[in-house]
């Protein structure tokens, strides 16, 4: 990964050559919690090719899309915080001295065809490479270098105020059984009742076998990485199975040029652990959270507090956690 300084340069060249038909993103944001954890990043895009820096992750994208469907190939490279190792928790506690570092580097590739009535189905899939590193809290020994390979089916349902996708396939990495497989759901919708009263409701499930600590799913935290639980530690459970769900009532206002939106959310619902590389039995977790969002043109900003209010804490450790971004969509 020496290689990204001189990639991040590339990036800002073309941010200051950039033509009328290429496109921008940016974005700073970060959670604060008892183990907080901040985001930076820069995108590059001009018709089908995207290049975009995401904290530590280095996305190089070929992705056309027509009126049938669209594909994508992309080179992945990802140094120090992959599948956020560095950060596990335990016990309601941020455990440190139980992470390590790890690095990928792979490609990925899929297909998906649209269908009609907003239906679309295709296959997705990556192979890489993951090493990992000491640091200096590290009390555990650290795994040999692993391929993690995945491949899904992928299917789902949009419409303009509802989405409903399922992905289900096998993954394979050195730490867990050599086929694990999984399906995972998630249902989104954002009815409105008024010209400023609507909701939210979202329902994220799946359900794995013999997955390892690297390919688990990331539950809890404030922010878009991960199944969301408001007020809980960034990725806190590392779960095989879950169901979490999100229900609450939205406001919007639209002044012309710019619109604010709140939430004010219940997240609930069942998760197992195994961060610890010990499973435990599926806990009930639930939290409270408001979100809110201002949006100009392509602009934005986000500040959402969550307060864990069915989460088990450590000592010393606040049920409370922050997300906070500003940035710069596409365009």
């Amino acid at each position: 990964m020496e290689g990204v300084g001189p990639l991040t340069a590339l990036l800002v060249w073309g941010v200051v050559h950039a033509q009328e038909d290429t496109e921008l993103r940016w974005q700073a944001a970060g959670q604060v919690d008892s183990a907080p954890f901040g985001v930076v990043d820069l995108g590059v895009r001009r018709g089908t090719w995207s290049a975009e820096l995401l904290t530590d992750t280095l996305d190089l994208r070929w992705s056309p899309e027509g009126d049938k469907g669209r594909a994508w190939v992309a080179l992945r490279g990802e140094l120090g915080a992959a599948a956020l190792m560095m950060g596990p928790w335990t016990s309601g506690a941020p455990a440190p001295e139980q992470g390590f570092g790890a690095s990928y580097l792979g490609g990925e590739a899929g297909i998906l065809g649209y269908g009609r009535h907003g239906l679309y189905a295709g296959l997705a899939g990556h192979a890489r490479r993951v090493s990992f590193r000491e640091l200096p809290v590290t009390e555990v020994a650290l795994p040999a270098p692993s391929p993690w390979l995945l491949a899904d089916v992928v299917a789902g349902l949009y419409r303009p105020q509802g989405h409903i996708w399922v992905r289900a396939g096998v993954q394979h990495d050195a730490l867990g059984d050599s086929v694990q497989p999984h399906v995972h759901a998630t249902a989104t919708a954002t009815p409105d009742f008024g010209e400023r009263l609507g909701a939210v409701v979202e329902l994220r499930a799946g359900t794995a076998r013999g997955q390892s600590i690297l390919t688990r799913t990331r539950v809890g935290g404030m922010n878009p990485y991960v199944v969301p639980i408001a007020g809980a530690g960034w990725g806190e459970w590392w779960a095989e199975s879950y169901a979490i769900g999100r229900l609450g009532p939205r406001l919007t206002w639209d002044k012309g040029d710019h619109t604010v939106q709140h939430r004010l959310v219940v997240d609930g619902g069942l998760a197992d652990d195994l961060t610890a590389s010990a499973a435990s039995d599926a806990a009930l977790l639930w939290g409270v959270g408001s979100l809110n969002r201002w949006a100009r043109q392509r602009w934005f900003g986000e500040l959402d507090v969550g307060w864990g209010a069915g989460l088990s804490r450590g000592e010393g450790v606040l049920p409370v956690s922050v997300w906070f971004a500003v940035g710069r969509s596409w365009g």
